[in-house]
């Protein structure tokens, strides 16, 4: 049998115990619990996800983020009896998108901060983060890292990749507009495997996990057969 999993990744100075990581991963043990064993297991609703990981990944630099995503991503996607999908919420949004991109695995992005630079440009210097008290230091080194990483004209990206875009239309701190562009007009493509769902108001924390879950699950129903 194929096991499916996705792989959360948190936003920036958080952690896998993340409100949202948590919350992700409760749901899917409830459900999971509910169905297992049962004839609705067997029949057309199936388990989508069998785990549904929320690792913590370093700050240090893009390049040590990356490394540990991968650690934990890539001996999942090399095994053939294993479907992976990709989920990240602001930072992380970010990070699942160039990995989604870069191994073809189907990415969903929760208010992505698709366009970052501007807001580590606005807080260079020292930081500590207060989920794990990791030290770090935000320069030009560290923003010229996140730059290869960007999709634009010369770098476009691969509509082929299934990918869902979630966002709370208040979210005070990404980029909106830039993540609407990079994927909206992609929803006149009629073979496009991209998805955007917006919701009024809300916030960057992302004040629609209820109605999204739902809508997850049907991007993991079809693209993780």
């Amino acid at each position: 049998m194929c096991m499916r999993y996705c792989v959360y990744l948190h936003g920036f100075l958080s952690s896998g115990q993340s409100h949202k990581a948590q919350w992700f991963l409760a749901q899917v043990t409830q459900e999971n619990s509910s169905k297992k064993g049962s004839k609705i297991e067997e029949g057309g609703e199936k388990i989508i996800f069998q785990h549904w990981l929320t690792p913590t990944y370093p700050l240090l630099s893009p390049q040590e983020s990356l490394a540990a995503i991968e650690k934990v991503f890539l001996p999942l996607l090399n095994q053939p009896d294993v479907q992976v999908m990709l989920a990240g919420s602001s930072m992380g949004g970010f990070y699942a998108q160039y990995l989604g991109q870069k191994y073809r695995c189907p990415y969903v992005m929760i208010n992505p901060a698709l366009n970052p630079i501007p807001l580590f440009e606005k807080n260079k210097g020292e930081h500590k983060s207060s989920a794990t008290g990791e030290k770090f230091c935000i320069d030009n080194v560290y923003i010229d890292q996140l730059k290869p990483l960007f999709f634009n004209e010369n770098n476009p990206l691969d509509l082929s990749v299934p990918a869902l875009l979630l966002l709370d239309e208040a979210d005070e701190l990404i980029d909106i507009p830039f993540a609407l562009n990079a994927y909206q007009p992609t929803a006149l493509m009629e073979s496009s495997n991209i998805q955007v769902v917006t919701y009024p108001e809300g916030n960057h924390a992302f004040q629609h996990l209820d109605e999204a879950w739902p809508v997850i699950k049907e991007f993991g129903r079809l693209y993780l057969r």
